[in-house]
């Protein structure tokens, strides 16, 4: 399988060199290089990971479109010390995408609007920070990519990971798209989704 990996902070890294040291057909950027539109590498993947040290949620965004248009599997893997967030990993329009996860968290979030300030933040100073970790870490990320690469990620699709670095303990759960939206789900207008109008599809 082709893997285009985004990089950003020394643990997203390691974590990609160990990738390409197992996988050949694995190739890396940093975010701050990354060029989405002509580029050859990416064209080329079947799997795109975003994994950074920071969070990067415009970015994401910008990388979901992009694997949605064109049909690849989509993983974002974001450190937030002492847990890493994997996913929504994202297969097909069955499966709910970045934005709706997104849009998720802000909805039950009981202070959205300072993580809408935070995210913008990072959305502008992706590098200005970056955190130290253990040395087993980038072993332990990589061996979760590796293990779940060998059922093209089935096992997990739809969901978000939330792994703990230090008890290695996993927590998941299944995002529910949100209404409208393009990507998800039944692609349908809003006002078109009663049962009424799928009623009228299904048996006329």
């Amino acid at each position: 399988m082709n893997i285009h990996m985004f990089t950003n902070g020394p643990l997203s890294k390691e974590v990609s060199q160990i990738l390409k040291k197992n996988i050949s057909t694995t190739t890396s950027i940093e975010i701050s290089e990354a060029i989405i539109l002509n580029n050859p590498d990416l064209e080329a993947a079947e799997l795109i990971v975003v994994i950074s040290d920071n969070p990067c949620v415009s970015f994401c965004k910008k990388i979901s479109d992009y694997s949605y248009k064109e049909k690849k599997i989509f993983v974002p893997i974001i450190i937030d010390q002492p847990n890493v967030i994997i996913g929504p990993i994202w297969r097909s329009a069955e499966d709910a995408c970045y934005h709706c996860y997104i849009d998720r968290i802000l909805q039950h979030s009981p202070v959205s609007q300072v993580l809408k300030e935070v995210w913008q933040f990072y959305d502008h100073n992706l590098q200005t920070f970056s955190t130290g970790y253990h040395p087993s870490e980038p072993s332990f990320l990589a061996s979760w990519l590796l293990g779940n690469l060998s059922n093209c990620f089935s096992d997990v699709r739809g969901q978000v990971i939330q792994l703990n670095l230090v008890t290695r303990e996993p927590i998941s759960s299944q995002v529910i798209g949100v209404h409208g939206c393009p990507r998800c789900g039944l692609g349908r207008e809003e006002k078109t989704r009663g049962y009424i109008h799928i009623q009228e599809e299904l048996f006329n």
